[in-house]
Formats: structure tokens, C-alpha cells, sequence
């Protein structure tokens, strides 16, 4: 005699069991596009960060004078003295350098691994800080010193 057979379980078709079901199949289902969505966010990070350095090493090869002369040295005491003359924070400051070199938010927070929404709060507290009201002019306040004087041609 056989003491346990499948004949004895009872079928439960009850209206709690379809429901939990089809909840463990919504679950299933929204799991899946969850981690589509996360992979797909990924890749585009991926991509963001291969583009800003592809952009670095342009932006590195584009400078006429090569780094550690003396034009470039003077250049960036009086960017560093200027930025604690503002009161930068050392984040603020990192970030400041990218936004000379003329990277936009979303590749500095690619290089920077942080989220655009915090990049573009530092960039608003650099901006209020130096009193500039945008990227065009805090890059304009450095590099216009460097520009002669209007000649006549």
C-alpha cells in the first residue's frame, strides 16, 4: 500500500491561488524589464565615458603650447589663485577644469561617475560663487586676458 501518492494532493483552484500566480508572474515580468532598462542605462554610461575621453585626448592634443612651459604655468597659478580667490570647493574646483576645457554636464558626470543632477548643481554653485551666468562666460573671464589687445588690421 502506498502511503503518499499524487492522487492525494489536493488541487487548489481557488481564486487566491490564480491570484497569486498571475502576481508572481507580474513580478517575473516587471524583474525582466527592470533589468533591461538598468543594462541599457549602462551602455549608455559606457558610452558617455568613451566619448569624453576620446574628447579629453583631442582637447590634449589641440593645445599649441606643450604642458609645463612657462606660459601654461602662469596660466594655471592664476586659474588656481582665482579659484580659491572664489572660495571653490576642491569638487567644485575639479569640476571647474572641465568646464574650461569645454566638456558639457552630462560627459562630466560620466567622467566624474556622479549624476547629471548633481553635476548641474555644482555648476550653478560655481557660476553663483563667481557671479558668471554661464559656461561661455567663466571660460571667457580666463582665456580674454590671453587675447591681444584690438588691432587694427
Amino acid at each position: 500500500m502506498e502511503i503518499f501518492s499524487i492522487e492525494q494532493i489536493p488541487l487548489f483552484k481557488t481564486e487566491f491561488f490564480i491570484q497569486a500566480n498571475f502576481i508572481e508572474v507580474l513580478l517575473g515580468i516587471s524583474s525582466i524589464i527592470i533589468f533591461f532598462n538598468l543594462y541599457l542605462e549602462l551602455s549608455d554610461a559606457r558610452k558617455l565615458i568613451k566619448e569624453a575621453e576620446i574628447s579629453l585626448s583631442r582637447q590634449t592634443k589641440k593645445l599649441n603650447f606643450p604642458r609645463g612651459t612657462q606660459l601654461g604655468e602662469e596660466f594655471w597659478s592664476s586659474v588656481k589663485l582665482q579659484f580659491s580667490r572664489w572660495e571653490l570647493t576642491r569638487s567644485e574646483q575639479e569640476l571647474a577644469k572641465y568646464l574650461l576645457r569645454g566638456f558639457s554636464n552630462p560627459q562630466i558626470a560620466a567622467i566624474r561617475k556622479k549624476s547629471l543632477r548633481t553635476i548641474e548643481n555644482q555648476t550653478l554653485s560655481i557660476y553663483r560663487k563667481t557671479g558668471m551666468t554661464g559656461k561661455l562666460e567663466f571660460i571667457a573671464y580666463f582665456i580674454e586676458p590671453l587675447l591681444p589687445e584690438d588691432e587694427d588690421e
